[in-house]
């Protein structure tokens, strides 16, 4: 899923930053606002304030549903919609 999640987020624009472990990636986002909103309905870390990278986990129940929702979701924001 982390495979998944990383490759979606290039799609719509992010990037990945590190590749700290397994089921881990750093990504960097527009900006703070998409943050804040993407906050609002998936909980993560923020692992850079000032780049806009944040640390976006899968575990070993996460669903391809749950990474293509989030991928939606930041692609719209970083879209502006």
């Amino acid at each position: 899923m982390a495979t998944r999640l990383g490759d979606g987020i290039i799609s719509v624009g992010g990037a990945v930053t590190r590749l700290p472990g397994a089921g881990q990636r750093g990504v960097r986002v527009a900006s703070g606002a998409v943050v804040e909103s993407l906050q609002a309905e998936w909980p993560f870390y923020v692992w850079d304030q000032d780049t806009g990278v944040v640390r976006l986990m899968c575990s070993f129940d996460t669903t391809e549903s749950d990474v293509d929702a989030f991928v939606a979701r930041l692609g719209a924001l970083m879209r502006g919609r």
